[in-house]
């Protein structure tokens, strides 16, 4: 259970908070709110910069805010007694809520996936709509199905690669990473031989083979793991620019107030947030080093330059990488935009509402509501003629033993309209078809069920029936299978290397090629002799 002062987790059977000395009492349940006392507030909404039209700037004004509301709720966890501090114990207790209710669905921790796991898919075509005609209808049962493992540390990868038919598998093939080395490998063509070159002298094996037409690459070279390293590692901004912005917010209290956030009233103390522009403009500074920083960025205009990239081209992929364009223009956008003025209400301790308006242009976000905090949410905008409306709500923290969402989407733009609804449900105490999910929308429906299996490191969600549906007929029908799970040990077999070949060698392996590719073919007449209809 939570600390209903400051928000912190209390250990099962404890008397008091260890973080601020209240009496523990979990976390109080969000109801009907309370009577408003006082005159109502203002509309809010934050002062306009002067200066021409500032456009669509949301993305930067709520980013930001972000970023410093969360590092609010981190540093301050209670620490404070003013209008700042009181906001960020409502942020640590409203993030605890959203914490204990992903936490009931008891779904496993897969920490490090980015560097050690394993994933396996197969998609299959169970049926097609009589629409598509006798010769396509003659694909139905055929699947494809994909397997990988990667071992970052050790630098190993494995991926496989499989098309069936039926219960006949029509072709199967796979690649693996062993450090510098990359293989491939598909019995059915290449023999049971697999062949492999060292990425690190590409261009060298290249340049040998055929000097000139590799001539301008043979000094290309990379590692793969290099790459997913470098890929795997964030950018780091600097602390002290993100806690010197959160030192530049000020919050105020500004009385009760009532507002509408997705279509419902929300009532709650109402906090003024500033977040001054210099003080924005200098975190993104920071953001801008920590793209320019980044390890990816050198390790791929490294490959990119020993391909034979020219100097223009790769101040074209560094400007990319470093995201300056975006990043500049996120810089015009707040120079134009001045000091970003939000306004958050506070109810039963929790954040409820957050709102911030401009000229044009608002946006209301509603983080908690319902019978519990996490059950109910939304997301509103305003810009111009486009209106943006997401909602969701639901028993999000399975509270009755299952897990259910709907989510509404709806957006216009001048007399336009589209909308979408999903509904989803995860029942764990079901012993088979413990999940289902429904997407439609205009006319189209998207449905699925199966089970959905968790066990201590992996998750297995098995769709046997998933379905595309337009009105009142399916036409696709598909079954899915996805588990991500722990890595498998990896023991990449020692391939030919294509350097230590011979012209000889290569001659014969193209010959060994062709003649399996007949015999492949061959035989994929015999064993599925109903996909050939399809060319006849």
């Amino acid at each position: 259970m939570f600390c209903s002062r400051c928000g912190r987790k209390i250990e099962d059977g404890a008397a008091v908070c260890s973080g601020c000395g209240a009496p523990a009492s979990g976390v109080p349940q969000s109801g009907p709110a309370r009577p408003l006392e006082g005159p109502e507030a203002a509309p809010a909404g934050g002062e306009p910069a002067s200066g021409k039209r500032r456009g669509w700037i949301l993305p930067t004004v709520i980013g930001i805010a972000a970023a410093a509301c969360v590092l609010a709720a981190v540093l301050l966890s209670g620490a404070f007694s003013d209008a700042k501090g009181t906001l960020a114990r409502a942020l640590v207790k409203s993030v605890n809520a959203w914490q204990a209710a992903a936490d009931s669905l008891e779904l496993p921790e897969l920490p490090g996936l980015e560097r050690e796991a394993g994933l396996d898919m197969t998609v299959r075509l169970r049926r097609l709509s009589d629409r598509f005609g006798r010769q396509a209808q003659l694909l139905e049962g055929m699947s494809l199905s994909f397997s990988g493992d990667l071992d970052l540390p050790e630098r190993k990868m494995e991926v496989g690669l499989g098309v069936s038919y039926g219960s006949a598998e029509l072709l199967r093939a796979g690649m693996a990473g062993n450090d510098g080395v990359l293989s491939l490998s598909c019995p059915a063509l290449l023999g049971e031989q697999a062949f492999g070159v060292n990425t690190e002298t590409l261009g060298q094996t290249l340049y040998r083979l055929d000097p000139a037409a590799m001539e301008a690459v043979q000094n290309a070279g990379f590692n793969i793991f290099d790459l997913l390293e470098a890929a795997a590692a964030p950018a780091e901004v600097d602390a002290g620019a993100v806690r010197a912005l959160y030192d530049a917010i000020s919050v105020e209290k500004a009385g009760k107030a009532e507002v509408d956030a997705g279509g419902k009233s929300v009532r709650g103390e109402r906090y003024r947030v500033t977040i001054p522009q210099e003080a924005m403009l200098d975190c993104l500074d920071a953001v801008k080093a920590a793209y320019a920083a980044r390890k990816w960025n050198g390790e791929l205009l490294k490959v990119m330059g020993s391909f034979g990239a020219t100097e223009e081209e790769l101040e074209v992929m560094r400007e990319q990488l470093e995201g300056r364009k975006s990043l500049e223009a996120l810089t015009e956008t707040l120079e134009e935009t001045g000091d970003v003025t939000l306004e958050a209400l506070v109810s039963d301790g929790y954040i409820s509402c957050v709102r911030w308006e401009g000229e044009e242009e608002s946006l209301t976000a509603r983080f908690g509501g319902g019978e519990r905090y996490a059950d109910d949410l939304s997301l509103d905008v305003q810009a111009g003629e486009i209106h943006f409306r997401l909602a969701s709500s639901g028993n999000h923290s399975a509270a009755a033993g299952a897990f259910t969402d709907t989510t509404a989407l709806l957006a216009e733009v001048g007399g336009s309209a589209f909308s979408l609804e999903s509904q989803l449900t995860y029942d764990p105490r079901l012993p088979s078809d413990n999940f289902s999910w429904t997407v439609s929308g205009e006319g189209v429906s998207l449905t699925a069920r199966g089970q959905l299996t968790c066990g201590d490191r992996e998750l297995f969600l098995d769709l046997e029936d998933a379905g595309i549906s337009f009105p009142g007929e399916e036409y696709v029908g598909l079954g899915i299978s996805w588990r991500l799970r722990p890595c498998a040990g990896l023991s990449p077999a020692a391939p030919v290397m294509l350097e230590d070949m011979t012209e000889a060698d290569l001659e014969t392996l193209y010959a060994g090629t062709v003649a399996n590719t007949r015999s492949w073919l061959w035989g994929l007449m015999g064993q599925a002799p109903e996909l050939f209809r399809l060319f006849l």
